[in-house]
């Protein structure tokens, strides 16, 4: 019976020796698992920032292509407008650039804008005018200029829009709510509007 017991007793050792050795080459290899599982995580964090800051810098990059190319697009019609100072048979006497007040929670900036005594025309520009372009200027940005600039209110105000190039849809847009159009042929300034085309009074 002494034997049996012993017997049982070494069994039982080596049951829990050999227990205890897997244990301890489990933990061994979850360490290392958690080690290359670590090691992954950063170079992937590496990446994931290296890929954040390209796409940062391509996106400042873009950004600075558009307002370059909107900067090119005011000069052009600022100087033409310069020259010309006229309208439709309307004479003007300034001309203003970057017009902008803010007044509460209402903002405007107003790229061009034609004044004499009596009338006003308010130009925006853009480098490619789009029809949403004309849609935010018709319904945003007209309408707040005069709350904007009071001493205006009772002058006649017109409205234009101008593009290096012009949408289709952009030019049927603005010809549907009474915006004048204007773009350039080769140096030149160019009136895309119909010759019968009565421009609204806002």
């Amino acid at each position: 019976m002494e034997n049996k017991d012993k017997l049982s007793a070494d069994v039982i050792w080596k049951m829990f020796a050999e227990t205890n050795r897997r244990q301890q080459e489990t933990d061994r290899l979850r360490k290392e698992s958690d080690k290359r599982i670590e090691a992954m995580r950063k170079d992937t964090d590496k990446e994931i920032k290296a890929i954040s800051q390209l796409v940062k810098s391509n996106s400042q990059e873009i950004s600075g292509v558009g307002k370059g190319n909107g900067r090119v697009a005011e000069d052009f019609f600022y100087h033409s407008f310069d020259k010309k100072m006229k309208v439709d048979n309307i004479n003007y006497d300034y001309l203003h650039r970057s017009l902008n007040r803010k007044s509460g929670e209402l903002k405007g900036e107003y790229d061009i804008v034609l004044i004499n005594s009596k009338s006003l025309l308010l130009i925006e520009v853009k480098y490619r005018l789009k029809s949403k372009d004309v849609e935010k200027f018709y319904t945003k940005q007209i309408p707040a200029f005069k709350q904007l600039f009071p001493e205006y209110s009772n002058y006649t105000m017109y409205a234009a829009v101008a593009g290096l190039s012009v949408d289709s849809h952009a030019e049927e847009e603005a010809k549907k709510n009474g915006i004048l159009t204007f773009t350039q042929s080769g140096q030149e300034l160019k009136k895309l509007s119909p010759v019968d085309m009565k421009p609204t009074v806002f």
